[in-house]
């Protein structure tokens, strides 16, 4: 009912004890941060988070063209968040062609940076393993 009379994507994941302590645990933090696009929960953490000021940041993992991404509140929570963490470059690009500011929108990627743990000498590393194992 909440998705086709109110365009809320309220299918999961959903927790009775998580909407249950929200409040609690949102009231503790100095920063909210928010992961995953388009799930209810972040409306109401949004919510109660700016109720009891809070900083809040969002990850959102933005599926361009996604029915259930493209909905206008998913846009007004992403706007009104005081950071938005993308994964990359178009998908900053993409939310600010739908209007999410620029300058609050980091590009930050999915962690690591494989390039980081690459060996330098793949044969000595090679003969290293051997070695080893």
């Amino acid at each position: 009912i909440l998705d086709q009379i109110f365009n809320i994507y309220f299918y999961g994941p959903h927790s009775g004890e998580m909407y249950g302590i929200i409040w609690h645990e949102i009231k503790k933090e100095d920063v909210v941060f928010l992961y995953t696009l388009p799930h209810p929960h972040n409306l109401i953490a949004f919510t109660v988070a700016k109720l009891l000021r809070k900083k809040v940041m969002i990850a959102p993992f933005f599926h361009p063209n996604h029915p259930f991404y493209e909905r206008r509140l998913n846009y007004l929570l992403l706007k009104h968040c005081d950071a938005v963490i993308a994964l990359t470059n178009f998908e900053k690009d993409y939310l600010a062609s739908k209007g999410v500011p620029v300058g609050k929108t980091f590009v930050t990627g999915c962690g690591i940076h494989p390039e980081e743990y690459l060996p330098k000498d793949l044969e000595l590393f090679k003969s290293r393993l051997q070695n080893r194992h």
